[in-house]
């Protein structure tokens, strides 16, 4: 790491002849026992300290080159940072002008074959470094193995990824005789969320690069003004590895190599036995899937890393070839799944597919965004227990928003992995049934009776129940007379709400076969008093429907969801018990405690909600799906109505108010006048649209008759 200058030396800025800086000498009166000028000093003071920091702030060797002059961003070709391949390092050499070219792409493991590839390298080489993702501490050991083999006369780096970069920054050896003609610079936009590498030269950005002061770009996604996404005095501490001078043949050589890498839409590898699939671009109805899914067989690995959008059409087509799987497909994982993908995925998984990981944005508190890929192995427990995640973001978890957070829970519970065996029904519904259909050992058929005999929503109900039990200790049957003693249950039965204390005590009845699934039910009934009695506390806006009755078709699928929604938030803990035989049943009472304080925190209170041009959203309640539901709309708003659920705005997932409020802010304040902004709602069963339009700048005249110029609200 290059350590910042001392302010001595010979390569000290020459100054102008003049007193000494640090002395400071009393204006006129002042000697002579005037009154002290406090402005005077201040602005001499002002001086001395905008002197001392320019000497600082310049470089050794920094002041024979002169600073750019520079206004404001500057526009310069981009590398998309997300496209970069995530595999194992593959690596190619070639001849080009009197030079051996090595280029590498990919990670840089313990699987790249150091001493075979410097084995190859002779003479005078250039390593094209533009698509490394990332280089490894076995990568590091891998890659100086290779600098051991190759006997090299000269070499130069050319386009040094950011990873690259920190290597060398970290491990001087890491170069060897290299030296450097461009590296990539990380930026990422807070306005859209893009990340992407700017190119800087050895010699065309000597200025730059000595005086640690990185441009300020135009983002290549909204155009914004974006600055360096890392601290320059350490990425841009280079100074002895950039090359001095750069021979005409290898300019020619640089030229060539010049243009950002290209990738076909869809490109196909093998990583192992896997089949790895990635897509870049926009994924729409015309991508080529039948080109991707086309002789696949074993392993399928899908990375939407890459994919700058997946359109609705696009979405509908995946997952269309999804259910169309060829039979010789034993799993497909998917890495870097959208939220619309996710959501899709939960409502009609296809057979065989999991989910390894999901690209989604994280919103600071200031409206900054960043893509983030979040990994539902690495992360599954943390998003299960509601525990801050892991990512490298620049920010406190305390300041930042995930977008489409209640789906990612929900996917790390259900769509994580992929499916363990060929031909195994997978979803969140028919898993538990599958298993049991395998132990006993009636193979598909017999699964499907399976299926058909217990039908596919009461199969949905006890995965969700199954829960319920818990760890709790197993009761005692009696024959004939309760647990406890006579021919009567415990009174509190006939209570089943009261408030005790600071606990609200619930009581739950019923009857089965087993005494297990009996205790699972009576829990079970329980959680339906505390769902009627958190609606009860509840001071419930226009247009949010309240679970429906006990009587209704529709109860165990609503308490279902609720239960599933608020296992760890408002978890029941069972105080007491009693169980009794009733002829070939198992009838149980059970009493749970729930603190109150955390059921006030989870009831809807007034002001719990947001608006935005005309439309007022608030949380919805746990009883319903996660999201937003509208609760209030403006008389000149005719195609939505309150109960409307919010899924859209703009490109932006929306579903809890954070959210809602990060994009509003920013889609609203980005958005060109004389353009629309779509908000995009469900609502009776289908999609509704509300178009809002920026205003242009109108010019009208002020009271005074003299133009004026009106701000667009």
């Amino acid at each position: 790491m290059t350590n910042r200058p001392s302010r001595g030396g010979p390569d000290r800025p020459s100054e102008a002849p003049g007193p000494e800086p640090h002395a400071y000498t009393l204006p006129p009166g002042e000697a002579s026992g005037g009154q002290f000028d406090y402005r005077s000093f201040e602005e001499r003071l002002d001086g001395l300290v905008a002197l001392e920091s320019s000497r600082i702030s310049t470089p050794r060797g920094a002041s024979q080159w002169e600073q750019p002059a520079v206004d404001g961003p500057v526009r310069r070709a981009t590398l998309d940072l997300r496209a970069l391949p995530r595999d194992d390092a593959a690596f190619s050499l070639r001849e080009l002008g009197g030079f051996t070219v090595l280029t590498v792409r990919g990670r840089i493991n313990e699987t790249f074959p150091g001493s075979q590839i410097g084995a190859k390298l002779r003479g005078r080489i250039v390593f094209d470094l533009t698509e490394v993702d990332r280089v490894t501490s076995f990568g590091v050991r891998s890659w100086l193995q290779m600098l051991d083999e190759a006997v090299i006369d000269e070499a130069y780096i050319c386009r040094a990824s950011p990873a690259v970069v920190h290597q060398i920054t970290m491990m001087r050896s890491f170069c060897g005789p290299a030296r450097i003609v461009s590296i990539l610079a990380p930026y990422a936009c807070g306005a859209c969320g893009a990340e992407f590498g700017v190119s800087y030269h050895a010699l065309e950005d000597r200025a730059v690069l000595l005086g640690r002061s990185p441009l300020r770009v135009s983002c290549p996604g909204c155009d914004q003004p974006v600055g360096m996404d890392e601290d320059p005095w350490v990425f841009f501490g280079l100074d002895e590895q950039l090359v001095a001078h750069v021979p005409s043949d290898l300019a020619a050589v640089i030229q060539d190599l010049a243009e950002a890498p290209r990738h076909a839409p869809i490109e196909k590898s093998m990583n192992g036995s896997t089949t790895a699939i990635q897509f870049h671009g926009n994924i729409t109805a015309a991508t080529r899937f039948q080109h991707a899914f086309q002789g696949l067989e074993g392993e399928v690995s899908l990375d939407l890393r890459s994919a700058r959008d997946l359109t609705a059409d696009g979405l509908m087509a995946l997952l269309g070839r999804l259910h169309r799987l060829p039979r010789d497909v034993t799993s497909v994982t998917i890495e870097g799944a959208t939220v619309p993908l996710i959501q899709a995925l939960l409502t009609d998984r296809p057979a065989l597919v999991g989910v390894r990981s999901v690209t989604t944005v994280a919103v600071h508190a200031s409206g900054q965004r960043r893509n983030v890929t979040i990994d539902l192995e690495r992360e599954g427990a943390a998003l299960r227990r509601g525990d801050p995640l892991e990512l490298e973001l620049p920010w406190s978890a305390a300041e930042t928003t995930i977008e489409g957070l209640p789906l990612l829970k929900r996917a790390a519970l259900v769509l994580s992995g992929s499916s363990a065996s060929a031909g195994a029904p997978v979803g969140p519904r028919l898993t538990l049934l599958w298993r049991l259909a395998v132990v006993l050992g009636v193979g598909a058929v017999g699964f499907g009776a399976v299926v058909v005999g217990f039908g596919l929503l009461l199969s949905a109900i006890p995965l969700v129940l199954g829960r319920l039990s818990g760890d709790e200790a197993p009761m005692i049957v009696a024959d004939g007379r309760w647990s406890t003693g006579g021919v009567l249950p415990p009174g509190w039965v006939e209570v089943p709400v009261i408030e005790e204390g600071d606990q609200l005590m619930l009581a739950g009845r019923a009857i089965a076969p087993t005494v297990e699934e009996a205790a699972r039910l009576a829990r079970l009934d329980a959680a339906g008093y505390l769902m009627e009695e958190l609606v009860r506390r509840s001071e419930i806006d226009g247009g949010i429907k309240p679970p429906p009755s006990r009587e209704s078709p529709a109860w165990e699928l609503v308490l279902a969801r609720f239960v599933d929604t608020t296992s760890s938030t408002l978890p029941m803990v069972r105080s007491e018990e009693a169980a009794r035989r009733v002829g070939d049943q198992i009838e149980v009472v059970a009493r749970y405690s729930v603190p109150l304080e955390q059921l006030e925190a989870l009831a809807l209170a007034p002001g719990r909600s947001a608006s935005f041009k005309g439309i007022t959203v608030t949380q919805a309640p746990v009883w319903l799906e996660p999201g937003l539901i509208v609760t209030k709309t403006e008389s000149y708003i005719k195609e939505i109505r309150p109960g409307a659920r919010l899924e859209w705005i703009g490109s932006r997932a929306v579903d809890t108010l954070e959210a809602f409020e990060a994009a509003t802010r920013s889609e609203w304040r980005h958005l060109p006048a004389g353009k629309t902004l779509y908000l995009i709602f469900e609502q009776d069963g289908g999609d509704a649209t509300l178009p809002l339009s920026k205003p242009r700048r109108a010019l009208l005249p002020a009271p005074d008759a003299r133009p004026a110029l009106l701000q667009a609200p």
